[in-house]
């Protein structure tokens, strides 16, 4: 029998920042009766309180969760409540640079869409996110504006200094320390 199980969050567990359906929800829930669990995403730990915590069972069964948002570089267990095991986080030098890097990038006029809902480039502390649309952007927009991850690889291109960028299934780029991957949390 398997130790431990990995889940990505979006596009796997639930829609983009969308909750976990009630079938979803009862299916993690029986499986933390069993066994360990870790759920990743790009997305910060406000997305997994909303999307995962708020529809599962507050019992001992969280004792088999572990959560690592910004694509592994926080970490997350539940004790008597939840602790942060650690965060790798950029210094505010590190995200100046960055963010200017990705601003230049994307202030391409082939890149500036219509509208944008919400934040493009997002300070998530361990890590730098953009979305071309916006972090609120409806799925079905992002689908459209960038159906090819054309307008996406374009600000990929740029790789901000001090970086490894990964890119998410919709639309979303996020960028972690050099050496970082989805990889490195199951190592630890």
């Amino acid at each position: 029998m398997k130790n431990l199980i990995v889940f990505d969050l979006d596009g796997t567990l639930a829609e983009s920042k969308s909750s976990l359906d009630p079938e979803m929800a009862g299916l993690l829930n029986s499986l933390l009766g069993i066994v360990k669990v870790a759920v990743i995403s790009g997305g910060n730990w406000s997305q997994f309180e909303k999307q995962v915590l708020a529809l599962l069972s507050h019992d001992g069964r969280l004792k088999n969760l572990s959560l690592l948002p910004t694509c592994g570089t926080k970490f997350y267990q539940y004790g008597s409540d939840w602790e942060l095991l650690y965060s790798e986080d950029f210094s505010d030098e590190e995200k100046t640079k960055i963010i200017s890097s990705l601003k230049q990038a994307t202030g391409s006029p082939d890149l500036k869409p219509q509208q944008t809902w919400g934040d493009v480039i997002e300070d998530r502390g361990s890590q730098i996110t953009f979305s071309g649309l916006g972090q609120q952007a409806p799925l079905e927009e992002k689908e459209k504006w960038d159906p090819d991850f054309g307008n996406s690889r374009c600000a990929w291109a740029v790789r901000p200094p001090l970086t490894s960028p990964s890119m998410a299934s919709i639309k979303v780029m996020g960028f972690e320390n050099s050496g970082t991957s989805l990889a490195l949390p199951s190592r630890r």
